[in-house]
């Protein structure tokens, strides 16, 4: 069988999609708070952004920023598409990344 990652995600949404799906606790502002409307609107923006970059099935995303929403929704868009994705955050510094 296969599964879909992002699929499975947005099947077990709630009915309100006013519903926070995602709370951000970052170190430079107030929280970010993400509905699942809003996240099934960066997701497919992302999913189309990634798809007109010519990214399909079976291709690697990786990512280098901080641990952050923006992250998570290109994780979605990749793994919706079918791509494999990394991602490696900017706070980890050079050393590590390497």
């Amino acid at each position: 069988s296969k599964i879909n990652y992002t699929e499975n995600i947005f099947a077990h949404a709630p009915d309100d999609k006013n519903t926070p799906a995602i709370i951000a606790r970052l170190q430079d502002g107030a929280d970010r708070i993400i509905s699942w409307k809003e996240l099934e609107e960066q997701v497919s923006l992302w999913q189309q952004a990634l798809e007109r970059a010519g990214i399909k099935k079976g291709d690697h995303v990786a990512t280098y920023l901080t641990n952050r929403p923006e992250t998570t929704f290109i994780f979605l868009a990749a793994a919706n598409i079918g791509a494999v994705f990394s991602s490696a955050g900017m706070e980890m510094g050079s050393d590590d990344l390497i």
